[in-house]
């Protein structure tokens, strides 16, 4: 279980980081957390809410899926996405994620997936 709020030492423990950064700033993060039956399955993505709004979530996503695609064993990306979060569902959206499936509990969140 990782603790809440995220700490730099829980951050830099994590496995599977694709770090962002600006300069030498870190600004955010995405996790790849499994890989089953050719679908990487994200887990995290976060930008500092600091710097949202910049376009570095939106570079950084395109570019982490560039690189996931360019692997020949995946074929698919996946991830979720929770109803209330609609800046995150556009991005995903924007880049070619699609709605798989509803999950109404214990809130109500989508799971998005864009294939190769």
């Amino acid at each position: 279980m990782i603790p809440f709020p995220l700490t730099i030492q829980v951050l830099q423990d994590l496995e599977g980081i694709f770090s962002i950064f600006e300069g030498q700033e870190f600004v955010g993060l995405i996790q790849k957390i499994r890989l089953e039956d050719k679908n990487l399955h994200i887990g995290r993505f976060f930008i500092n809410p600091q710097k949202q709004g910049q376009g570095f979530g939106s570079q950084a996503f395109r570019k982490f899926v560039s690189l996931a695609f360019e692997n020949g064993d995946i074929d698919s990306i996946s991830l979720n996405v929770f109803e209330a979060n609609q800046v995150a569902k556009h991005l995903y959206q924007k880049e070619g994620f699609e709605i798989v499936q509803t999950i109404e509990a214990p809130v109500r969140k989508y799971l998005m997936k864009k294939f190769r």
